[in-house]
């Protein structure tokens, strides 16, 4: 588990990792751990300072540069915060590739991200043109065709 202090609305979680993921965070830890200047934090900034958001935006813009991904300048992406929508949207496109029920599944997607309500979380499932044939298809399966296609023809009213 990973004890995640004081993050969003000064709140404490937990959350699973993978243990391919617990190794990578237990190696770096005993890389820093007996560094004077981290201080308390796991991911320290400057002598005993946590590391800010400032260090993390810097670091990802020269991270994408160095992979050759355009950033689009201030606000403009990719950013860092765009991998919490990744990272929802591909849990979601994969759980409903496997079958399974998403909506059981929310919850543990919610606890991963943070969030303090389903519904929170369900602002980073924007669903992309490619999802959406495999959610349409179990959709209409388990109640039908609820949104008529779209046909050509007179529009009324419009």
């Amino acid at each position: 588990m990973l004890q995640i202090r004081d993050a969003k609305d000064g709140k404490d979680r937990q959350v699973p990792v993978s243990g391919a993921l617990h190794t990578r965070l237990a190696d770096y830890h005993a890389q820093v751990a007996g560094r004077p200047d981290r201080g308390e934090w796991f991911f320290p900034g400057r002598p005993t300072q946590p590391l800010t958001l400032g260090n993390v935006e810097r670091n990802f813009r020269r991270f994408l540069w160095q992979a050759r991904i355009s950033h689009g300048g201030r606000g403009h992406g990719p950013r860092v915060h765009d991998l919490r929508h990744t990272f929802a949207v591909n849990n979601l496109r994969r759980w409903f590739a496997q079958g399974r029920d998403v909506g059981a599944l929310l919850p543990v997607l919610q606890t991963y991200m943070g969030h303090s309500s389903v519904a929170d979380t369900d602002y980073y499932l924007r669903l992309t043109a490619e999802s959406y044939p495999d959610i349409t298809a179990r959709v209409q399966q388990a109640i039908g065709d609820i949104v008529p296609p779209v046909t050509a023809g007179p529009r009324h009213g419009h």
